[in-house]
């Protein structure tokens, strides 16, 4: 009967080690660079890499920071980060905080209001060549493009009405394919929808 159950056991360890998934949200094995409108950065990327000095007017939440327009190009920022911990965005950001990895970062254009996502999308395809497949979710359109660590979403930040919302371009790093369709439809969620 010991036998049995140690037998058991051990079964029921090794499935619950084989299925856990080991990658950390926003991590994977290669390098990732990004160039977009004169912004250049890689993945992976921390948190303490963001707390520039020279980027000001920081809003936060506690999955992301925001950040104010960049130049005169009209680009707010968000960096998305999971943060297993009860930071609501108003204390200070600890050092525990700044080595979170940052998995996605979205681009709101601003000044592109006037623009379709096809010429976004072209725009884009200049430097990431490729296609970009249409998804629909829940009434929410994004166009995904998808190479190594790296994925690409050119959506709306506001779905309603489509015709005054903001153009959003996000590149997000380490994303597997479910966590790719949570954010293709709400943008900086990747483990859940929103309540």
């Amino acid at each position: 009967m010991r036998i049995l159950l140690f037998f058991l056991m051990t079964i029921t360890l090794i499935l619950y080690l084989a299925t856990k998934p080991w990658q950390t949200d926003g991590t994977c094995d290669q390098v990732a660079q990004v160039h977009f409108r004169g912004i250049n950065f890689q993945f992976p990327l921390k948190i303490k890499s963001v707390l520039n000095p020279q980027i000001h007017g920081f809003i936060r939440n506690s999955s992301w920071l925001q950040t104010d327009y960049f130049g005169s190009n009209q680009i707010s920022t968000k960096w998305f980060f999971n943060w297993d911990n009860d930071w609501n965005g108003q204390q200070e950001i600890s050092d525990a905080l700044k080595e979170k990895r940052i998995f996605g970062i979205a681009f709101e254009l601003h000044k592109d209001s006037c623009k379709t996502d096809q010429e976004i999308i072209s725009e884009i395809q200049k430097i990431y060549p490729g296609n970009y497949r249409h998804f629909e979710n829940h009434g929410n359109t994004s166009y995904i493009w998808e190479r190594d660590c790296l994925t690409i979403f050119v959506k709306r930040a506001n779905q309603y009405p489509a015709k005054y919302s903001v153009p959003e371009v996000s590149f997000c790093y380490g994303l597997d394919d479910e966590q790719i369709n949570i954010y293709a439809t709400y943008t900086g969620y990747i483990n859940h929808y929103p309540d």
